[in-house]
């Protein structure tokens, strides 16, 4: 196994799910640039409101 950076994962990836208990400090762990950088077809999770 190997470290991977977020931005290659997301590249990669058809769909990603995180799952974590709301805390204002994890607010922004996925930010727009890592969501639009996933690549066209992938399920990509609404924005958060705040």
């Amino acid at each position: 196994m190997q470290a991977v950076a977020q931005d290659a994962v997301f590249a990669r990836s058809d769909v990603i799910s995180l799952h974590l208990a709301y805390a204002t400090a994890k607010h922004s762990i996925i930010g727009r640039n890592a969501i639009s950088g996933m690549k066209p077809g992938a399920l990509a999770p609404p924005p958060l409101s705040t």
